[in-house]
């Protein structure tokens, strides 16, 4: 990410991401604070889980252990689209609100893409997850102004997973949105734009004054 930043002549960026992409903005941010004036991470929680709270909701991360595997999991992605038109149906507060046209675009996508799709959640396995449990990150710091949006349908990352992380952040705040689940850039898109536009606020009166 920071060579693509550099590649593209940003020198500091507004960061959006979301689920395991917002993991990496998670460590783009405190690896490279300067890069990033304000950081918007969907559906996923910070660097400093509670344990309890992991443990508790371990069950609804399933759907990973079917992609994950080398063989299996790009046999999957790339050969059974209905797997990857269930996990958008399922990951959503309301599953009749999507189009048939957009779920086979998706799925598309995920078949074209499944070596890259299993190899990311194989490594999150062997490197952020154990990371995350061992509490890696907790001598780190977190000072860009970031916003958690979680979805409070969420059925992989529900709120009880959000809070917690404000003692190792400078700003970190989280907001639930009542109607969504785990796709709120898909659910709620005039919400996530809101939220980017008063991160963006923010860091133009944070220049403005500096």
């Amino acid at each position: 990410m920071l060579a693509l930043l550099d590649e593209l002549g940003l020198d500091r960026v507004v960061l959006v991401a979301h689920d395991w992409g917002a993991q990496v903005g998670f460590r783009l941010c405190l690896r490279a604070p300067e890069r990033v004036g304000a950081y918007l991470a969907l559906n996923m929680v910070h660097p400093w889980p509670r344990h309890l709270s992991v443990l508790r909701n371990l069950w609804r991360m399933w759907f990973t252990a079917v992609v994950e595997y080398p063989v299996l999991g790009r046999w999957i992605l790339r050969r059974r689209p209905g797997f990857a038109r269930f996990l958008l149906r399922y990951g959503v507060a309301d599953p009749s609100a999507w189009r048939a046209a957009d779920l086979n675009e998706f799925a598309t996508a995920t078949a074209v893409s499944a070596h890259a799709g299993q190899s990311m959640f194989w490594q999150y396995v062997l490197r952020d997850i154990p990371a995350l449990l061992l509490g890696t990150h907790r001598s780190l710091r977190l000072a860009v102004p970031t916003v958690i949006l979680g979805g409070a349908q969420d059925p992989v990352i529900p709120p009880d997973l959000l809070p917690g992380g404000e003692r190792y952040a400078d700003d970190l705040t989280v907001r639930v949105v009542p109607w969504a689940g785990h796709l709120l850039h898909e659910e709620c898109p005039e919400v996530v734009a809101e939220s980017l536009r008063a991160l963006q606020a923010q860091v133009a009166r944070s220049a403005g004054s500096a």
